[in-house]
């Protein structure tokens, strides 16, 4: 247990035995905290994870320590700093896509959230030119009745351009969701790839300065393809039957 004193009490004795200094800062749990982050996020999102699932995690992680060169996330998580442009896109790629999908009311909700999320990301570039076009045409109180359930006065609320470009994004992606699951297999960097063709398919929108219009463009996309392949691996997770555990029952009466 960390506590002032104790931390105090520590010092006194480590300086006792001939240490020139002590970084403080040193006496923390974050690798603990980041273990037991690791078998959360193996465990499909959630908080409480089953000495089961640890111990599934646990063997997961030794194998990948054992074989660098394989890894156990299967939609490996992209950085908009990534050079997608890099990747060969035809245009098959892009015939094949569908345009029929349209997003739900719900949908279209958790759109306008997400899509604040990524307006904070874009004000993290320090632009003031950013910062003037993310402020103008918000989005009006009708439709971001989701953000204002939720907001504690922390959450951001995005302007319409950027509304509209992460629902064309959402709509390309879940449209065409089983055709990216089959050509999966023909691309070892998958999620580069599928965020290349919707690089492509994306319709030009401005809604950052041209300065870091680019940079902006894929925050979105990497921002939108994370989120899509990340639930659909939680599901698939989820929906792993558990190994039938036997009850035992002890009856309440004493045996004679």
């Amino acid at each position: 247990m960390q506590s002032t004193r104790a931390i105090a009490t520590l010092c006194n004795d480590l300086l006792n035995e001939d240490y020139d200094f002590i970084l403080t800062s040193r006496f923390q749990t974050d690798a603990l905290k980041k273990r037991f982050g690791r078998y959360r996020q193996m465990s499909g999102g959630r908080f409480l994870v089953s000495l089961y699932e640890l111990g599934k995690s646990e063997k997961i992680i030794k194998i990948c320590q054992s074989l660098r060169h394989l890894d156990y996330d299967e939609y490996p998580i992209i950085n908009a700093s990534d050079d997608t442009d890099s990747l060969t896109v035809t245009d098959d790629d892009i015939n094949n896509l569908s345009d029929d999908y349209s997003l739900s009311d719900t949908e279209n909700e958790v759109a306008v959230y997400i899509s604040g999320y990524i307006a904070k990301k874009i004000r993290n570039l320090n632009c003031s030119s950013c910062g003037v076009f993310l402020n103008e045409n918000l989005i009006q109180s009708n439709d971001r009745r989701y953000i204002d359930a939720l907001n504690r006065g922390g959450l951001t609320v995005p302007n319409e351009l950027l509304h509209d470009s992460v629902c064309e994004v959402f709509s390309i992606l879940m449209g065409n969701f089983s055709y990216f699951l089959k050509e999966k297999e023909k691309h070892s960097n998958f999620s580069e790839y599928v965020a290349s063709i919707v690089c492509k398919k994306l319709t030009l929108i401005e809604f950052s300065c041209e300065d870091h219009h680019v940079r902006s463009k894929k925050i979105l996309i990497s921002t939108c393809v994370n989120i899509i392949f990340n639930n659909y691996q939680k599901k698939m997770k989820d929906s792993i039957k558990r190994p039938n555990t036997q009850l035992i029952k002890y009856s309440s009466k004493r045996r004679k």
